[in-house]
């Protein structure tokens, strides 16, 4: 099984010219959500659609397609749970959806009740390869599970009918077959995890604008420690504590999470810099902000901190509009403005693709994930990258 994806939209959009929609990786953490949210043009109140796109278990992907009204934050946890499962543990689970859609076939399996099953897999017993009554029937004589005949000599057992003894143990255990083998409910309490609103936390999910996984330059071989930031120096010091050391500069950067600064960070990148960074960026006012300021990175190109750190001090350094989410729209936009309807069915071959790119060339935008934007004519003050002159980025 693949990572898993879904294809996210806003429904009143997908009938305009050249909106797709975008394709999101799952799990993913609250800011990548929020952050595919707006890539999507979709606002508060906004109705949506989310479609398994790939990696996904055919059963699951067969329930979450035929599900409307589904929520992104329900369809994350759940990729989240069986991002955590191996095989034993998907097939378990595939089992116990489908004891219950046997239960009640007229009853679409809810995102709830997916959620719930996946959490509560210890209910249930799995038998892989169990795939017909002669074999459970085996199975039950060679392990003796069967109380009705539990105790009989073996001469007397050798008589049975493997099948018929399969017939009931299935009925006692009230179990059923999958593809894939043989699964009952056994006696465990069944938890209600998740009540349909308040959606559970997702453990181990960094939830800082930026988190770095730290390690030891001098104890390459152990585990690293994740640092959220913005942090403040006693959360720091307590990461440096932990790992044995007394700077940062003796730590390396293994990884990193955060779809507010989208390029890779070096492995000896200033890990107070990077604080600083998260500190502004999670000063912006709003969602807007932080689109136009990730918008104004894709526009210049840049991957540097220092810059990036620049950037986020001069934002009214660059004119952005987050509803042009393609140069077709931006065609759009300027026949409505000149009085044209662009959908008069004179227009219906026009390349509004085409004639969009030029103007928006001409005007010196240039198009991102997030909406287009140019650089202005307002002076870039360079306080952290010290850069002599700013060329107009992508220009």
């Amino acid at each position: 099984m693949g990572i898993p994806e879904v294809y996210l939209a806003n429904k009143s959009l997908l009938k305009n010219r050249y909106y797709g929609g975008i394709t999101l990786s799952l799990p993913a953490t609250e800011s990548a959500i929020a952050d595919a949210k707006y890539r999507a043009q979709i606002q508060t109140g906004s109705e949506y659609i989310v479609d398994c796109d790939s990696g996904w278990p055919e059963f699951l992907e067969q329930i979450i397609n035929d599900t409307d009204d589904l929520s992104l934050e329900e369809v994350n946890l759940l990729a989240y749970q069986i991002s955590r499962m191996d095989q034993f543990q998907i097939e378990t689970l595939a089992g116990a959806v489908q004891l219950r859609q046997e239960e009640d076939i007229d009853t679409p399996v809810t995102m709830k009740e997916l959620i719930n099953l996946a959490h509560n897999l210890g209910c249930y017993e799995y038998r892989p390869g169990v795939v017909d009554d002669r074999t459970l029937g085996n199975v039950a004589l060679e392990n003796d599970l069967l109380d009705t005949i539990s105790g009989l000599p073996e001469d007397v057992l050798d008589l049975l009918d493997e099948e018929k003894v399969g017939q009931e143990m299935r009925r006692s255990d009230m179990g059923i077959y999958t593809e894939a083998g043989y699964i009952f409910p056994n006696s465990m309490p069944y938890q209600e995890w998740y009540d349909g609103i308040h959606l559970p936390d997702i453990p181990d999910m960094p939830k800082g604008v930026i988190a770095v996984l730290l390690s030891s330059l001098d104890k390459p071989d152990e585990a690293g420690i994740w640092l959220e930031l913005p942090a403040t120096e006693q959360e720091m010091q307590s990461v440096l504590k932990q790992l044995g050391e007394h700077s940062f500069d003796n730590c390396l950067i293994a990884g990193s999470i955060s779809t507010a600064f989208p390029y890779p960070l070096a492995g000896d990148e200033d890990v107070e810099k990077l604080n600083t960074l998260a500190q502004k960026i999670q000063a912006f006012p709003d969602q807007r902000t932080l689109a136009k300021f990730k918008a104004a990175l894709e526009l210049e190109i840049r991957n540097e901190i220092d810059f990036a750190l620049d950037v986020a001090e001069n934002l009214d350094c660059y004119d952005f509009d987050p509803k042009m989410y393609s140069p077709a729209a931006y065609a759009e936009y300027i026949f409505r403005e000149a009085g044209i309807d662009p959908n008069d069915p004179a227009f219906a071959m026009f390349d509004f693709m085409g004639y969009g790119e030029r103007q928006m060339q001409q005007a010196g935008y240039v198009q991102t994930a997030y909406g287009m934007i140019l650089r202005n004519e307002n002076p870039f003050v360079s306080k952290y990258s010290q850069t002599e002159s700013m060329q107009m980025g992508g220009m």
